[in-house]
């Protein structure tokens, strides 16, 4: 399976430490296989597998953390 990277808008982080525990929980997920936070820009860039991105998934696994992927910024930006 080929590696796809994608950059997606994060709400609700006000520290590093909030961009550090995004970030963990997305390397957790499945098909995941790397993640980057940044808190300067609200950004997390996620490497996967696959041939789509479950990003209904990922939003769910970031909310436990009191955090939102911002998917609709997203697929405006690529609309």
């Amino acid at each position: 399976m080929s590696d796809n990277t994608i950059h997606i808008p994060v709400e609700g982080m006000t520290c590093a430490s909030c961009a550090m525990s995004v970030e963990n929980m997305l390397k957790h997920i499945p098909d995941v296989n790397n993640a980057r936070v940044n808190y300067a820009n609200h950004t997390a860039t996620v490497e996967y597998s696959g041939e789509k991105a479950d990003l209904e998934a990922w939003r769910a696994e970031i909310k436990k953390l009191g955090y939102d992927l911002n998917i609709e910024a997203l697929e405006k930006k690529n609309s």
